[in-house]
């Protein structure tokens, strides 16, 4: 598992499940037209969104997090300061 500095917001790795909700795998960013967060709103990659469904944190919050649902959800990737 790649880790992750400060709040993630560099993150690159392959994590794609959550850590709440039983590890859910996460929705390709592709996919998720109707949240804030989508590869048509930023078509360019950024904040590391892409035709994947890995954990990004394109939003600044406190750590990598991915959609499931209708619900954004915090992932089980670890801090490089709390592994």
């Amino acid at each position: 598992m790649k880790c992750y500095t400060a709040n993630g917001a560099d993150y690159r790795g392959t994590q794609n499940q959550t850590s709440q909700n039983a590890g859910k795998p996460c929705l390709f960013w592709n996919e998720t037209f109707e949240h804030p967060y989508n590869t048509v709103k930023y078509p360019n990659g950024e904040g590391g969104l892409g035709e994947h469904n890995y954990c990004r944190n394109p939003d600044g919050d406190v750590s990598p997090w991915c959609y499931i649902g209708i619900t954004q959800n915090f992932c089980s990737t670890a801090s490089s300061l709390n592994p």
